[in-house]
């Protein structure tokens, strides 16, 4: 899931900014949601804090009565979130200048009223390539490396018989002689991987359903898993809410 972050107090101009964003994502709403603000909200203070999704955001410098999209970039960078893509919208030439720039990592300052609409969807598009860029999982394994995707990787578990964790993929898995901490560690705190036991990790992003009740959790690839204890049911329900 994507979000697209709008701080705009103009009308027109979010009307516009939302049909770009239909244009690079599609029809599908599934994979992504669009949020929009005319001013600085405590709902737009969540979203900034929560660090677990991928967003983009698209800020107006000025916005009257409001904190403006310079001050909003500081924030977003001050909460630890050097991943999200940022985009300054101006009316004014000159703002663009001095080293703000290079200090938030900005994607792009466009203008309003230079050719916004492709300046916007040249540079969406390659947001969008930033933050869906595939990274991989590399195993060391008797002298061969295997590389999974993260994508790819539907859950890991640990073998309770042996000193093996059991990675599982889409089509196949393989038995890697790591602990479930290493392999979180390895992980690099991605936000789609979570603990649903402390033998098992799992990819959010490829969970099907989740029978609470019963304790089984279900893959967009068919697997299942009742790796899933009261300790960690909680912390699981909300990530998969705020997917939603």
């Amino acid at each position: 899931m994507i979000n697209f972050i709008i701080y705009e107090d103009e009308g027109i101009f979010k009307e516009e900014y939302i049909k770009v964003i239909h244009r690079v994502m599609g029809s599908d709403t599934r994979v992504y949601k669009i949020h929009q603000f005319s001013s600085y909200t405590e709902n737009l203070k969540n979203l900034i804090e929560n660090n677990r999704e991928k967003k983009i955001y698209i800020l107006d410098i000025e916005v009257p009565n409001s904190k403006s999209g310079i001050d909003l970039a500081r924030q977003i960078r001050n909460s630890h979130d050097w991943i999200s893509q940022i985009i300054m919208i101006t009316a004014h030439e000159g703002l663009k200048e001095g080293d703000f720039r290079s200090k938030v990592l900005m994607l792009n300052f466009i203008s309003k009223y230079d050719d916004c609409y492709n300046d916007l969807y040249k540079s969406l598009m390659l947001a969008h390539e930033i933050l869906t860029y595939d990274r991989q999982l590399s195993i060391m394994q008797e002298g061969e490396i295997y590389q999974f995707p993260y994508d790819d990787i539907q859950y890991i578990e640990k073998d309770l018989d042996t000193e093996y964790a059991v990675i599982h993929t889409s089509r196949e898995l393989l038995s890697v002689r790591q602990s479930m901490i290493s392999l979180l560690k390895q992980l690099d705190n991605d936000p789609r991987f979570i603990r649903t036991h402390r033998s098992c990790i799992v990819n959010l992003y490829n969970i099907k359903s989740v029978d609470f009740l019963n304790s089984i959790i279900k893959f967009k690839n068919g697997k299942t898993t009742d790796l899933l204890s009261r300790r960690y049911k909680r912390d699981l329900k909300e990530h998969l809410l705020e997917k939603i």
